[in-house]
């Protein structure tokens, strides 16, 4: 991160300080914490300490507006968030040991909130069974399969209320590549981001499309993009002109990605060639994509229908529904 530096050592005891911290004021398996921390090293290291000391996390933006803070703290029950008042006093634990704390596989793990376009937005579940087929599926060989090119390190520009934002930590984290951790400014503007991959190179990124274009509207800083082996696009339809812009100024693959929050983060993936010919691919490991009808009949090819997920990534369901 832009503050400082941490090896996974060092990230593993901070994170072992905060989980001593959590379990000693009496969290444990079952709880929810918030997670409402600006983009420093501490976002990392807060966001272990909640899952080492059993409960699962729940991403706040610090940017939300104050009332969907609230609901989110409220219709979560949330027994503690984690912010900027209480961070240091969290992180200051004496005890820096792994905490002796079992985790089984329908355990929660994190609860994200959708944006609720019908209303209220809606807590969903995610299970640690959810997130490991995640992590594992995403292998660094299998995903960032970049034909003998490195793939030592990932971009983090997702803000941590999105889902994509397990791309940036949990994922890379499990298969030992680096985090730059974007701070707020550099995740939004271009010229602050350039100057940040120039100081620390990184070989793959994952953002919207929306977000891409932004990042690239100054024609005279794209440079930075050179770094990048692999670009992974999702969140929202990915067009066809800026497929073929990044093209032009990027040897990266470049993927597509789809998947709801309720199927953990991603569970299709296509790697684009051709800008005229963009779907969403194929399911992950342990994932079952089916296109039914009405009825749930499977269509013929070349019928509309609906898109059904099955598999180890289907989460938990909603909180309280």
């Amino acid at each position: 991160a832009h503050d400082k530096t941490l090896t996974y050592r060092e990230l593993n005891e901070e994170a072992n300080k905060i989980a001593h911290s959590l379990i000693e004021k009496g969290i444990g398996s079952g709880d929810i914490v918030g997670l409402m921390l600006p983009r420093k090293s501490y976002l990392l290291s807060a966001l272990l300490g909640i899952l080492k000391s059993g409960a699962a996390y729940l991403p706040i933006d610090p940017d939300h507006p104050d009332d969907r803070i609230q609901y989110m703290l409220s219709d979560s029950n949330a027994k503690l968030c984690i912010d900027e008042s209480n961070i240091e006093e969290l992180i200051e634990n004496p005890n820096k040991t792994n905490p002796d704390i079992k985790v089984c596989s329908a355990d929660l793990c994190y609860c994200i909130y959708t944006s609720g376009s019908t209303g209220q937005p809606k807590g969903t579940l995610l299970t640690h069974k959810n997130v490991v087929n995640y992590v594992s599926a995403n292998d660094k060989n299998v995903f960032f399969g970049v034909t003998g090119k490195s793939c030592e390190s990932i971009l983090s520009v997702t803000t941590v209320g999105f889902d994509i934002f397990v791309t940036e930590s949990l994922l890379p984290l499990s298969n030992g590549l680096k985090i730059i951790l974007a701070d707020e400014n550099q995740a939004k503007l271009q010229s602050k981001l350039s100057e940040l991959i120039k100081a620390y190179p990184a070989h793959v990124m994952q953002t919207t499309p929306t977000r891409m274009k932004s990042l690239m509207s100054d024609k005279s800083q794209l440079d930075y993009l050179k770094s990048f082996n692999t670009i992974i696009l999702g969140g929202e339809a990915l067009d066809s002109t800026l497929v073929k812009e990044l093209q032009t100024v990027t040897d990266a693959e470049i993927y597509n990605i789809y998947g709801p929050t309720e199927a953990t983060v991603w569970m299709t993936t296509a790697k684009i060639e051709n800008p005229d010919d963009i779907t969403i691919g194929k399911p992950l490991a342990n994932t079952k994509v089916y296109i039914l009808d009405k009825y749930l009949n499977p269509v013929p090819i070349g019928v509309q229908g609906e898109l059904c997920i099955a598999g180890d990534c289907v989460s938990g369901g909603y909180l309280n529904r």
